[in-house]
C-alpha cells in the first residue's frame, strides 16, 4: 500500500495533473467513455498517445499521490489500451525481426530493427511489428531461435495511416450518430450561388447519414403560377435538378440517395417539398 506523500509534494502533482483530472473526469463518465468507443477514439492511436502524454501511464508513480479513483480507473483502462497497440519503431524489443518486402509482399531476413529504422524515411514510414512471433525470440536474452520464432515487421505509409484512421472516424461518426432529418428550404427565385451552397450543405448532411426534407415555396406576394406555363415548367425543371443533385454523386452517375415520399404540389403548386434519405451502404 502506498504510504502518504508530503504535503508540499501532494499540493505539487496535484497542481501538475489538475487540467489533466478534469479531462480525466470527463472520459471517466460511461456515457462519455461510450461515446468515444462508439466513434473509434479509444482505437486511434494518435488518441492513446495523447494520453500517454498526460503521464498518467509513463509515470504510473504519480498514482500514490492521487486520491481521484476515476484518475485510477481510468489509468487502468489506458494500460490495457497501450498493450493492444502493435509496437513500432524503437518500441520493438526484438533483438531480430523478420521484414515485409514492400514490393513482394515475400517474409526476408532476419534484421536488426534499429537497422532497419535507422534506414528509412522517419516522417514519411514507421516499422511497426504486425506478428509478435515467439516468445523466447523477444528479447536479447534469447540463446536460439528459428526464422520461423522471430517477429514480423512492415513498413506502415505515415500518410496512408492517417488517411485510413480519418476515413475510420468519419464511419465511426455515422454509425453513432443518431440520424435526423435536416430541413433544406428555397424559394423559386432562389439565385445560384444560393442555390448551390445550400445544395452541397445538403449533400453533406446526407453523407452523415441524415436524412433531407426539400421544401420549395413562394416568396410572400408571388402572383400565382399556372399549369402548362413557362413559369411552371421552370419550376418543375428546378425541382427535378434539385433531386438530381440530392440523389446522385456531385461528378458522377452513382446515386447516393433516393426520394422517399415526394415531390407533392400544394397551396395551388406554390409550394413543393419532397423527402431523401441516403442509401444504406453497401
Amino acid at each position: 500500500m502506498a504510504t502518504a506523500a508530503p504535503s508540499d509534494v501532494r499540493q505539487q502533482n496535484q497542481q501538475r495533473f489538475a487540467r489533466d483530472l478534469e479531462f480525466l473526469s470527463a472520459l471517466c463518465n460511461p456515457f462519455y467513455l461510450h461515446q468515444l468507443s462508439q466513434q473509434g477514439y479509444l482505437d486511434d492511436p494518435n488518441f492513446l498517445r495523447y494520453l500517454q502524454y498526460l503521464e498518467y501511464f509513463r509515470a504510473p508513480h504519480y498514482v500514490q499521490y492521487l486520491t481521484y479513483p476515476q484518475a485510477l480507473y481510468f489509468l487502468e483502462l489506458l494500460q490495457h489500451a497501450d498493450r493492444t497497440e502493435a509496437p513500432r519503431d524503437e518500441a520493438i524489443r526484438a533483438p531480430l525481426v523478420r521484414l515485409v518486402d514492400p514490393h513482394s509482399g515475400k517474409v526476408t531476413g532476419p534484421f536488426k530493427p534499429g537497422d532497419i529504422v535507422a534506414k528509412i524515411d522517419r516522417k514519411a514510414f514507421a516499422l511497426v511489428q504486425v506478428a509478435p512471433g515467439a516468445a523466447a525470440a523477444q528479447t536479447n536474452k534469447a540463446t536460439s531461435w528459428t526464422m520461423d520464432e522471430l517477429p514480423v515487421c512492415k513498413l506502415i505509409s505515415k500518410r496512408d495511416e492517417y488517411q485510413k484512421q480519418r476515413e475510420a472516424k468519419k464511419r465511426a461518426a455515422t454509425q453513432a450518430a443518431p440520424a435526423t432529418t435536416k430541413d433544406l428550404q428555397l424559394t423559386w427565385g432562389v439565385s445560384g450561388n444560393d442555390l448551390a451552397h445550400k445544395l452541397s450543405r445538403a449533400r453533406k448532411d446526407l453523407a452523415r447519414g441524415h436524412k433531407v426534407h426539400a421544401v420549395i415555396l413562394s416568396k410572400k406576394g408571388t402572383r400565382r403560377v399556372y399549369p402548362g406555363t413557362p413559369e411552371d415548367a421552370q419550376r418543375v425543371e428546378l425541382v427535378r435538378s434539385i433531386q438530381d443533385a440530392l440523389c446522385v454523386a456531385e461528378g458522377s452517375d452513382t446515386p447516393v440517395a433516393r426520394v422517399t415520399q415526394g415531390p407533392e404540389w400544394k397551396n395551388q403548386r406554390s409550394l413543393c417539398e419532397l423527402h431523401v434519405e441516403p442509401l444504406a451502404a453497401p
